[in-house]
């Protein structure tokens, strides 16, 4: 998170703004103000995206044979 923050800040028009810089951002205020619901809604799509990716790789990974 440090690099891109100090580096960037953001700019232009937030577009190198990390995603859980952004979901923090919205919950907690900053220069906008707070968007609790928002915030948390783009919490949890990132959760259930990050879920889906997992047990796809967990699948795609079980299907490989490494002991061969």
């Amino acid at each position: 998170m440090g690099p891109f923050l100090v580096l960037t800040n953001g700019v232009p028009n937030n577009a190198t703004e990390l995603t859980f810089l952004y979901t923090f951002h919205q919950f907690f205020g900053g220069e906008a103000g707070s968007n609790y619901g928002y915030g948390a809604t783009v919490a949890v799509v990132t959760a259930l995206m990050l879920v889906v990716v997992s047990v796809g790789y967990f699948k795609l990974t079980k299907r490989m044979d490494y002991h061969e």
